[in-house]
């Protein structure tokens, strides 16, 4: 505990004395306190408002002033201060009815040596209050933003026993509150590491334990995916773990649509490429087929032509030959003249047909 210092005392005492020996009772048991003497109660209420007080001392009777009603109005005003009443004899019945108002304790005037210690086991007191009433908040606060949380929230111990769930969690997992106390974490979580759980919340308290995907199973026995990260929390010396939860179905459906998808699209590439070999395989048994035609055609087209050729050579031009060779001998016997230019017109008639076969013979022929 640290205490102030000074140490400022408010101290409500119609007796100045008394408000003397107090302060050197004090400072003998080595505390720096600071005593300001008020003996009316609207004194009381303005030092209460207006000034910087660590403790209230306080005779039970004053002139003037009703204790008890000083103490609920101190209470009121500033709750976070230590009461000590330091009075005169009172009864037994009254000082446990101070207790029981709010009172830190009380110390009787004679026993002056007993005030240092009632002072700061007051003081430690308060303050211990105030921690509490400190966690009590945070954990008040705590409580309601975990409870209007989108993900899930869960507090167990390293025995892994479950001691808080939040509204997310439990709707999730179909639990009350005081049911999911009954369980451990590796009951809601399938893929928890229970079997190593030692050396997980080492991890966790060195700050090493990686968040990792689970299977949280509901109460009906159905599960859904979650993605688990941890922190850990010192509460009255204990440590805690928690985690959140956070539900990961439609993003886990998301992947596997994107997996079907690229599963799909490579079906339909591999189909495609397929169909492309076939069709590729199609076009190259078409073209070879059209090359053996074409050779085909051009290969009838060459004995066609040979055969043409063959037959003006070796028939039509040996015919028109002869028949001009006659032409000429007939003309050489024929007498009338008219008669034999004829048959001389005709020879060179045959000459030229000759001719243009012997042409005709060489353009037919194949080339080489």
């Amino acid at each position: 505990m640290t205490m102030p210092t000074p140490l400022k005392i408010l101290y409500l005492e119609d007796d100045q004395l008394d408000a003397e020996l107090a302060l050197v009772a004090l400072r003998q048991d080595g505390l720096d306190a600071q005593i300001e003497r008020v003996d009316a109660m609207t004194d009381f209420r303005t030092v209460l408002e207006t000034r910087e007080i660590d403790l209230i001392l306080a005779d039970y009777r004053v002139p003037g002033v009703d204790a008890l009603q000083a103490l609920q109005l101190a209470h009121q005003l500033r709750p976070d201060l230590p009461y000590v009443f330091l009075s005169g004899t009172i009864p037994e019945e009254l000082a446990i009815e101070t207790l029981k108002l709010g009172a830190t304790d009380y110390v009787f005037k004679n026993r002056m040596e007993r005030l240092a210690a009632a002072v700061r086991r007051a003081l430690r007191e308060a303050e211990e209050q105030a921690r509490r009433r400190q966690a009590e908040e945070e954990a008040r606060m705590f409580t309601f933003f975990s409870e209007y949380s989108n993900d899930g929230h869960l507090l167990f111990n390293e025995e892994t026993q479950i001691l808080y769930g939040n509204k997310f969690a439990r709707d999730r997992l179909g639990y009350s509150q005081e049911e999911l106390r009954q369980l451990t974490m590796p009951d809601i979580d399938t893929m928890f590491p229970a079997g190593r759980k030692r050396e997980f919340f080492k991890q966790l308290k060195e700050g090493r334990a990686e968040p990792y995907e689970g299977l949280h199973k509901r109460r009906d026995g159905s599960t859904f995916p979650v993605e688990l990260s941890f922190a850990v929390l010192e509460a009255q010396g204990e440590t805690l773990m928690f985690a959140t939860c956070r539900d990961i179905t439609h993003r886990k459906q998301v992947e596997e649509d994107l997996r079907r998808s690229e599963q799909e699209a490579h079906a339909l590439s591999r189909s495609l490429e397929q169909r492309v070999t076939e069709r590729t395989s199609e076009l190259e048994e078409k073209t070879l087929r059209l090359r053996r035609l074409a050779a085909e055609l051009t290969a009838t087209e060459q004995r066609e032509r040979k055969r043409l050729a063959a037959l003006l050579h070796d028939d039509l031009q040996q015919l028109l030959v002869a028949a001009s060779m006659q032409l000429t001998s007939a003309s050489h016997r024929m007498k009338d003249q008219a008669d034999r230019q004829s048959i001389e017109q005709a020879a060179r008639w045959l000459g030229e047909a000759t001719t243009a076969a012997r042409e005709l013979t060489h353009q037919l022929r194949p080339p080489a």
